[in-house]
């Protein structure tokens, strides 16, 4: 039986950006710890480096789901961080600056558009 590896690529993909935005929902993390992990970002170069050298070997396979998993996980890291501070900086408006930004976010009732 053979396999296409393009789909289980993405697959695995798929699933190391959703365990990581998971992770994060789940576990308050301090915002220093996102960073440092964010600081990792070339380490998603080397797993996609290491999945293009390591394609025509008998490695193909491992070191092509290294790559896709990699690379999903700084992307969910990445976008979990943006989220965080996205609602913080709500936040901050809403209860620190008190200038009715949150507010002006908000769906108004009986508005259609």
């Amino acid at each position: 039986m053979r396999m296409n590896r393009t789909l289980v690529y993405a697959g695995v993909f798929l699933v190391a950006l959703g365990v990581a935005l998971f992770v994060v929902d789940q576990r308050p993390f301090a915002m220093d710890s996102i960073v440092a992990v964010l600081r990792l970002w070339p380490l998603a170069l080397i797993a996609i480096g290491a999945g293009i050298a390591l394609r025509r070997t008998q490695f193909a396979m491992a070191s092509g789901l290294i790559a896709a998993a990699v690379p999903g996980l700084l992307l969910g890291l990445t976008m979990a961080a943006l989220v965080l501070i996205h609602i913080g900086a709500a936040l901050r408006h809403h209860f620190l600056l008190r200038d009715r930004v949150l507010i002006r976010m908000l769906p108004r009732r009986g508005h259609n558009g």
